[in-house]
């Protein structure tokens, strides 16, 4: 039996961290760091500490930060209940959809809570130790052919079922005569800061490295907007405390940027030769 390891606290910043930056940013702490107007006591401070952090996962997000990032491996996929070729089958947060019923947990898992959008999905055979085969995305609807053993394609909208329920951003797909196996890279939101087991929400830590200078910025940005202040406008004055925010962002992103510049990227490509790609969906 493997011997776990013995717990170790990852080098996070902390919330309070972030605010006292904000608080210098401020001039909000003349006579020490707990401040006054944005002092971890007011009741609007935690909102503004959270509407900072979601502004800066958002920049982070686009810059391509790896904490945005998560895979899932959702294991047996039941298979779609008809051949009818206008039957879809989705997925999302919530249940399963078959193309007649519902499947949710604990029978059957869904998207993750911390799930936003897709980036890329691969599929094989359920219970088997198949090679995952890369997914097709589709923009403008899915193909109406044929079922076959392989759901081939994917795309992630909102619609309404075949039972006539509204469905929220679900993953769309034409579904598989057998179970399947989908292996999802997504993108994921990193949740707010909330007090938990008795730790207060600005004792949290932030789960990205040493960003606290950076949140710290957003935070300022979000309490200066809040008093009609220019400064929290990036677009309006060049030293802004969301554009500091930007430059510190910037910053951090530049160590996983380096590390991406090691390897060779290029779009995959299903044309394989003349006329090669003309089978994909």
């Amino acid at each position: 039996m493997p011997i776990p390891p013995p717990p170790v606290a990852i080098p996070y910043d902390s919330v309070n961290g972030a605010m006292d930056f904000a608080r210098v940013a401020l001039n909000d702490c003349p006579l020490n760091l707990s401040g006054n107007l944005l002092t971890n006591a007011q009741p609007y401070s935690q909102t503004i500490a959270n509407l900072g952090w979601r502004m800066l996962q958002e920049d982070l997000d686009e810059a391509g930060e790896p904490a945005m990032k998560a895979e899932v491996v959702i294991k047996n996929l039941p298979p779609v209940t008809s051949v009818d070729p206008s039957t879809m089958v989705f997925i999302n947060q919530a249940v399963y959809f078959d193309g007649t019923g519902y499947w949710a947990p604990p029978l059957l898992s869904v998207l993750p809570q911390n799930f936003m959008s897709p980036r890329w999905l691969r599929e094989r055979l359920a219970g088997s130790n198949q090679i995952f085969t890369p997914m097709e995305p589709c923009d403008d609807g899915l193909p109406g052919g044929p079922k076959t053993t392989y759901l081939r394609t994917w795309q992630f909208q909102a619609g309404i079922d075949a039972n006539g329920s509204v469905q929220p951003l679900s993953i769309w797909m034409p579904g598989a005569t057998v179970a399947r196996d989908i292996w999802l890279n997504y993108a994921a939101y990193l949740a707010d800061f909330i007090t938990i087991a008795g730790v207060d929400w600005y004792d949290q830590p932030i789960p990205v490295y040493r960003c606290a200078d950076a949140l710290g910025y957003y935070i300022a940005a979000t309490f200066s907007y809040s008093r009609g202040s220019v400064q929290a406008n990036a677009t309006q004055v060049g030293d802004g405390f969301r554009s500091l925010g930007k430059e510190r962002m910037r910053s951090l992103m530049n160590r996983t940027g380096k590390l991406r510049q090691r390897v060779n990227h290029r779009r995959q490509s299903y044309a394989r030769g003349r006329h090669a790609g003309w089978g994909w969906w």
